[in-house]
């Protein structure tokens, strides 16, 4: 189904129906008449269950995203019906649409935690728009049959950051899920209390409408292989690599040494992988911790996903967690690429045998053992032969993230780098000479690396000679903007820097004799964000909806959406977003962290 890029489209002509994964993958059938079963907390042998949103008191839009309104070709008129505001919160379906829940495994903390799956998100229905297929899901409408112990709904806080931080993060041309609008309710949610002075952690309801061209996560291919589910791990990847990807996608593929000439489940590996790597080198040029990289917490599109604790540093500290129930420091900024290889080869163990067999994967046989008969089962392919082609797709799956990964994450954050730089030639000493001098300075002195990247496009080269060119720019005068952690070592900070400030020079001398600084500077402000969602900013937009009613608390959200949404722009109108941006991380606001509670 085509769709022109000038259409504008109504609410009730969004859905495809059937969707395009309730149509290819495995519904629960268990009771699957019983609107009340369908929440109850049980193991569930399938990929999703059917499940409607539960109803959502007195919702209210606080706000929505034009950016992804645009995404899905949504007239925006329809935000003004109330019919935008009931199907979004889930208390009204559109017809013929019939909502799901995901069921997926996951290490967590790389610990196996069994079946966890959508637990408070639910799926309404997909949408085709102009180059892509959408899945819009709600997060925080109710209990589902993975809820477990939880309560299935989320507050307006955690509701707040992803919202903000989902949009902010497609700004800055990081690949990630999406948020289409954010709903209040009247319903009170218990969490963890956050702080002393309200030590009931009664919060406000809330409820995201997000969108994803799948939320098919590692996890979900993780869980059915621990349950000795072959078939269905093989529908899974059939799902994902024609469907979910497609096959002009996946054929650019040079498989010829993966094993036996190669076929599509390699070629699906090295998707997901060269996406994943592509993904984390966005996270560490941009300075943003994830927090929470559990299994189920990474997509097979390579998306950031599921934002809970996460951060933008607010100063250079590959060290820093900021996750508070992260004690160990396993997710820290620093061991986010490689947390990423390790999620990836718990991706690529359920797929071994598929990517081991090669051309001869047509030939292999599952059986699902616990529905087919002794006489289907004598059919399944012998053990020792799918042995054999563990043991091959193993070996592969281990030389892709051991050589391949590291090329594809290393060029990415090299290309990312060196655009922050304005720099346009590549050259093999720039990683080496150029940016790991400088962000070993910047963790030295746990620079405010924001707002220095920012200013850096103010630095000129002129014909006065280097020593006249660093005096301006470590001049109290200067545009550059310096700002250590500890503001004692200011000086010492400025002094560090100078060496390194030849060396830009010179590399930029050597691009750029004629000194073209205007050209390079609009390079770097197009690519060096003017405005990041920083914790403290998050935090102030939350205690709006504290402090101020819905109406006043709303003119700050949209302040924070339009600077998210905009975050490269030179001058905003707004005050108040001049003020987030020209202000340095108040000491309350520094090391500000959160918990998984939402």
């Amino acid at each position: 189904m085509g769709i022109r890029a000038a259409t504008k489209r109504t609410l009730e002509s969004l859905p495809l129906r059937p969707a395009r994964l309730t149509q290819h993958l495995v519904a629960d059938t268990t009771n699957a008449g019983s609107e009340q079963f369908s929440r109850v907390a049980r193991p569930v042998h399938a990929d999703f269950v059917h499940v409607n949103p539960e109803s959502a008191p007195e919702p209210v839009l606080l706000s929505v995203s034009p950016a992804a309104l645009d995404a899905i070709a949504l007239d925006p008129e329809e935000v003004h019906n109330d019919q935008f505001t009931q199907l979004f919160s889930g208390n009204t379906l559109l017809p013929d649409t019939h909502p799901w829940a995901l069921c997926y495994g996951g290490h967590q903390f790389s610990l196996w935690a069994n079946q966890l799956g959508d637990g408070r998100a639910i799926s309404l229905f997909e949408t085709e728009a102009p180059g892509e297929v959408w899945d819009i899901q709600l997060k925080g409408a109710g209990r589902t049959p993975f809820s477990r112990f939880g309560d299935g709904y989320a507050v307006l806080r955690s509701s707040i950051r992803e919202y903000l931080c989902s949009e902010h993060m497609h700004a800055l041309g990081v690949p990630t899920t999406r948020a289409l609008a954010l709903f209040g309710t009247s319903r009170e949610v218990i969490r963890e209390p956050e702080s002393a002075d309200d030590p009931s952690g009664i919060e406000r309801g809330a409820i995201v409408a997000r969108m994803a061209p799948s939320w098919l996560r590692i996890g979900s291919f993780e869980l059915p292989y621990a349950r000795n589910n072959m078939v269905a791990v093989k529908r899974l990847a059939d799902y994902c690599a024609d469907h979910v990807y497609d096959a002009p996608t996946l054929q650019k593929w040079d498989v010829t040494a993966a094993p036996a000439n190669g076929n599509k489940y390699a070629r699906l590996f090295l998707e997901v992988a060269k996406r994943t790597a592509h993904m984390v080198a966005g996270w560490q040029a941009n300075g943003f911790n994830h927090g929470v990289m559990n299994t189920d917490n990474m997509s097979v599109l390579g998306l950031t996903l599921d934002y809970g604790p996460f951060q933008f540093m607010d100063f250079y500290e590959p060290s820093y967690i900021c996750n508070h129930s992260d004690t160990g420091g396993q997710y820290a900024f620093k061991r986010q690429p490689t947390v990423c290889v390790y999620n990836l080869f718990k991706f690529g163990v359920p797929l071994f045998e598929l990517i081991g067999a090669g051309d001869a994967v047509d030939e292999l046989v599952y059986v699902d053992p616990k529905n087919d008969s002794e006489e289907d089962q004598a059919k399944a392919t012998d053990a020792a032969t799918r042995q054999l082609y563990r043991e091959a797709g193993k070996a592969y799956v281990t030389q892709v993230l051991s050589e391949d990964f590291t090329d594809w994450f290393m060029a990415s954050l090299q290309s990312i780098m060196q655009a922050k730089l304005g720099l346009i030639k590549s050259d093999a000493t720039t990683m080496s000479d150029v940016i790991i001098p400088l962000l070993d300075w910047a963790t030295e002195y746990k620079v405010d690396h924001h707002r220095f990247f920012r200013s850096l496009a103010a630095y000129e080269v002129t014909a006065d000679g280097e020593d006249a060119d660093h005096a301006r720019a470590l001049g109290p005068s200067s545009a550059l903007v310096i700002e250590p952690k500890d503001v004692a070592q200011l000086h010492d900070c400025k002094r560090s820097l100078r060496p390194w400030l030849s060396i830009y020079r010179h590399v930029l001398i050597e691009e750029d004799p004629t000194f073209q600084n205007k050209a390079r500077a609009l390079r770097m402000n197009a690519v060096n964000p003017h405005f990041v969602l920083r914790n403290w900013i998050a935090q102030q937009v939350i205690e709006a909806f504290d402090k101020k009613d819905d109406t006043d608390a709303k003119k700050v959200l949209d302040a924070c959406l339009y600077a998210s949404t905009h975050p490269y722009q030179e001058h905003y109108e707004d005050p108040l977003i001049e003020t987030w941006i020209n202000t340095a991380v108040p000491e309350w606001g520094q090391d500000l962290k959160c918990s998984c509670s939402s």
